[in-house]
């Protein structure tokens, strides 16, 4: 079973933005902010190429050339970044956009903004998929609420396998 990292950092980052202009700091996307000596998104980055992936697609739309200018040099040679066209669209477009580009079996998807999950979670979704009497029929969730069977989409959300 191979693996690949979609990550999704093609957002208009508004509510960040109000929050920065609001608090009269100097407006700037949330996934360039610092975090760890690196910025969010380069942990996050990081975080999916410690993982059991194969390959790591960055998804791009808003905000494409502020996020490239900060992160592209360095993950050029190991990340495929490909850009929505066009740039305002949902975030089910921005995976879509991602899972047109894989070359593996599944993906692992997370938001660009996830720096706190670790290599070793990622590494655990993908195992229960991996482990699963029948893979193509079993997501792995990082689940805010209870745990147990997926009954409802309540709680759910990124990172999935």
């Amino acid at each position: 079973m191979t693996v690949s990292a979609i990550i999704t950092a093609a957002g208009k980052n508004s509510r960040m933005r109000k929050d920065q202009i609001s608090r009269n700091i100097s407006v700037k996307n949330k996934l360039v902010l610092p975090f760890q000596n690196k910025t969010v998104l380069e942990t996050t980055i990081d975080n999916a190429l410690s993982s059991n992936v194969d390959e790591c697609i960055v998804v791009l739309g808003h905000y494409s050339d502020e996020i490239k200018e900060v992160v592209f040099d360095n993950y050029k040679d190991s990340v495929k970044f490909i850009e929505n066209n066009p740039v305002d669209v949902g975030l089910s477009v921005s995976l879509l956009n991602g899972l047109k580009n894989i070359s593996s079996d599944f993906a692992l998807c997370i938001t660009g903004d996830q720096p706190t999950v670790s290599s070793e979670t990622f590494n655990e979704m993908i195992n229960v998929c991996k482990n699963s009497d029948n893979p193509e029929k079993t997501i792995a969730v990082l689940r805010r609420r209870k745990t147990g069977l997926l009954d409802t989409a309540e709680g759910l959300g990124m990172p999935f396998v």
